[in-house]
Parts: structure tokens; sequence; C-alpha cells
């Protein structure tokens, strides 16, 4: 099977068709043999920063000489991003022999996209013999399909915030209550979470005699690579998870200075008729993201405000994301991502103006569209590109085919 037939499969899946439950899931899994028990689990939830804190965690792993595993979601720009060993992702050629193989079996156990992926992961790092596995739950966590594994070796949450309401509750209890769902009992925890959350996640690892940890406070002997003061924070759960493995200080500390992660406060920089234009890619997409966004780029350019780059998807808290990061904003190009989910150009230029002066308010008929009219009709040198990952994504595929336009 050709690569693209296997993506044109998996997509076939719909992506955003979400049946909660570990059934299904469970049942395909036994069908594989268990690979999802084969290798030490560290289990990772909460709303904003988990990519992150898997990023800091699969580094300091590999600092430490171990095989390491990493599953996250969503990716950027290409579906392998999700399944990593050792920092490569999965082969073309092993993501058409898995679909080749086992498509027919899954449609029968009527797996969603999310869990296809997952099963896939769990199957290739088996079959990579990983020592670790580093996993980021997709939506949740008590019904994700990551919560199949049984006894991970630690249990992290690295914060609750609103996001995803219509499905995990409106209350931020709610929500906590749905990410504590990966808590298993005698198994350490590691949260970087407060007030009302922090309480629902303390008595739940009680109930399941728990050891709970909180994130670890850096000193200035450790260089954190990803921008934000947010960013500290989940180094610092990261540290926590480490010393909770018995990882040594300099590999740890190895492990957080060596850490890359594209689109989060991923600042690249090109040429343009001979000026540099640095664009930012973060891929903000609640209110609490968006408000770190909105300090990480006070900090980074010491008040100046700048054009951005703006696509959201419609079901998210708009509103708020936009008021976050308006004080930060000179002027936008608002364009709506390629995505079923995606908020229309007029509907959010409107939420701007509630900000700033309309004739600062521009669209694009897409969001390269957008990136292009920013650089070459409005003479912007500094650019945050945000919304969504799905923004950030075309976003990064324009500037890889930045040739066509320059």
């Amino acid at each position: 099977m050709k690569y693209k037939n296997a993506l044109e499969y998996i997509d076939s899946l719909e992506e955003f068709s979400y049946k909660f439950g570990l059934g299904r899931i469970k049942n395909f899994l036994t069908y594989l043999g268990c690979p999802q028990d084969a290798a030490r689990t560290v289990h990772v939830a909460g709303t904003n920063g988990k990519g992150s804190v898997c990023a800091f965690i699969t580094s300091i792993l590999r600092s430490a000489g171990y095989k390491t595993g990493l599953y996250i979601s969503p990716h950027i720009t290409s579906l392998r991003e999700r399944i990593q060993v050792n920092g490569s992702e999965i082969s073309k050629k092993e993501v058409s022999a898995f679909v080749d193989k086992y498509r027919s079996a899954a449609s029968s156990f009527q797996l969603t996209y999310f869990e296809f992926i997952t099963a896939m992961a769990f199957w290739y790092f088996k079959k990579c013999n990983t020592d670790y596995n580093v996993l980021e739950t997709g939506l949740g966590g008590r019904l994700d399909a990551t919560n199949i594994v049984k006894r991970p070796v630690v249990s992290v949450i690295t914060n609750v915030s609103f996001d995803h309401t219509k499905i995990l509750g409106a209350s931020i209890e709610k929500i906590a209550f749905e990410k504590a769902g990966i808590i298993k009992k005698n198994v350490p925890v590691v949260t970087a979470a407060e007030g009302k959350a922090l309480s629902v996640i303390k008595k739940i690892a009680a109930d399941k005699k728990c050891r709970i940890c909180a994130a670890a406070q850096l000193d200035g002997n450790v260089i954190v690579p990803l921008r934000g003061a947010h960013q500290i924070v989940n180094a610092g759960t990261a540290v926590s998870v480490a010393r909770v493995l018995g990882i040594a200080e300099r590999q740890i500390k190895s492990g957080i200075e060596n850490v890359r992660f594209a689109g989060r406060f991923d600042v690249r920089i090109i040429k343009y008729r001979g000026s540099d234009v640095a664009i930012i890619f973060d891929g903000a997409h609640n209110p609490a993201a968006s408000q770190a966004l909105s300090a990480a780029l006070k900090e980074y350019l010491r008040g100046e405000k700048i054009c951005f780059v703006f696509g959201v998807l419609a079901d998210k808290h708009f509103k708020k994301i936009v008021k976050n990061l308006s004080d930060r904003v000179s002027m936008v190009v608002v364009a709506k991502p390629d995505n079923p989910r995606g908020a229309a150009c007029q509907t959010i230029c409107r939420e701007f103006a509630f900000y700033m002066s309309r004739d600062k308010i521009y669209s694009g008929k897409s969001v390269s569209h957008a990136l292009v009219k920013a650089i070459k009709q409005l003479d912007a040198r500094k650019i945050c590109i945000t919304g969504s990952f799905y923004t950030v994504s075309e976003g990064l595929q324009c500037l890889k085919n930045m040739s066509e336009w320059i």
C-alpha cells in the first residue's frame, strides 16, 4: 500500500468523531497482542502544556540513555509527527504497513481516527523495543484512548483550565475530574495544577493511595530553550517526573536544555527583500494558552506590538482568546483555517474591532494568503501566527513553499 492511500484510509475515520469509551481500543489492542503493556509509560494529561511537557520528559529520558517513544497530538505538518522514537518520526513505510495489515480489523472494531493512530503508536513502540513511552492524552483523560495503559510509572496532569467544555464539562472541577481519570492506584502523580483543580486531583490521588508531587522550581543553572514563563513551569513539571523516575540531575539538565518543539513560541527568521522577517508560530487555542502567549510576547518583544495572522476554530472560546491577545496586536490579518470547524473571517474581524481600529484589521483567503499579505502588502517584519495548531500548520507549510511567493 502506498503512503498516500494509507493516509486516505486514516482520514476516512473522521478526525473529529468523538466516541468515548475504552472498549473498542481495548479489544483491538488485545487483537494486536497488547503492545501497550510492553514498555514503561509516562502518561500526560492537562489543558495546556501537555505536548511541551512530553517533549521535555522525552528529551530527559533520551539524555539518560533510554530508548523513548513519544506520542503527541495534534500534528502540525505531518501525521508522522505524532509517533516518534528517539526523535525520529515513524516512517511512511511503517504507517503504510500498519494500515495495510490492520485496516480490515480496525474497521470491524469500529475504531475512531484517534483510536487507530493510538493503536499504531503502541504497535510501533513495541516493534522498536522502547524502554519508555511518553503519551499525551488526546482529549480529557478518563475515557481517552491513551488511558488503556493499566499501570503507568507516573501520571502527569499539567494544569486545568477551560477548553472542550461541551465534552468535559463547564466547570473547573468537572474538567479536573476528567483529567484526573488517568490516575491509577499507587502510581505517583505530578501536577502543576492549582486551586479547585488541584483539590480535585489531590482527593482522587488520596483515594487511590498515590503520592503527589508539584512541579519543581528551577534554579538559574538550567537554561530552558522554549520561551515564556509557562515553559518554565512545564520544564519544572518534567523535572519532577524525572526525579520520581530516579534520573540523575546532570541528565535532567541536559535533557531540558536540548529540547526542541515546533509550534510553541517557535521563532523563524526569513529574508524578504534584504530584510529579516521574524515569524513567531504558536498554537494558542484557548484562553489560558492565549494569556501565556501574550505574556511571552510582551517579554520577548519588550512591549512592542506586532502584526498577527490569526485563525481559530469556531467551537473555541475565541472571544476570550482575541481579548487576551489584543494588547499585543498592532494590526491583524484574519484567515479561516482549512478545517470544517474554522471560524469565519467576518466573525473574528468583528471581535478584533472591539479592541482596535477597523483600518488595522484585514482578512486573507487562507492562512498562507494572510501571511504573504502581511509580509508583502503590509510590510510587516515581526509577525505572530496563532489561534490554532491548524493555523500554525498552514503557516509553516507556506514557509516551506517560500520560493513560490518571494
